[in-house]
């Protein structure tokens, strides 16, 4: 269970921490003047847009792209706090309730018979 709700738990935290990411660097770009026309691009691939950033000579362009890429980091981390948050305020909610204890249920498996039961038996 324990793995179970870890990888579904990393699924959820990839895929919004990715969504935030992308609209946070586009409404950023958007911000400054020159990088209007292409924010929604250059939204698209972040890994790219590294790529782009390391090849750039030192210029303004250049340091909007770095700080457009900073402050859409921000926003992830702020949101991702929030979601530790609601999580850890969800969690005082639970019960004290101990994973060590032993199931008493109706619902037992059996233990398979012997050779010898099965003939006895039929």
């Amino acid at each position: 269970m324990f793995s179970f709700l870890r990888a579904f738990g990393q699924c959820f935290g990839v895929a919004i921490g990715g969504v935030v990411f992308q609209n946070a660097l586009a409404r950023e770009l958007g911000t400054h003047a020159g990088l209007t026309a292409v924010a929604s691009e250059y939204a698209k691939d972040a890994v790219a847009l590294v790529q782009l950033i390391k090849r750039m000579p030192d210029s303004p362009v250049r340091q909007a792209l770095m700080q457009s890429y900073a402050d859409a980091l921000k926003t992830v981390w702020i949101s991702m706090a929030a979601f530790a948050a609601a999580g850890m305020v969800a969690s005082l909610f639970t019960e004290k309730l101990s994973l060590d204890r032993v199931l008493e249920s109706e619902q037992n498996i059996r233990p398979k018979k012997k050779p010898a039961e099965k003939a006895r038996d039929a």
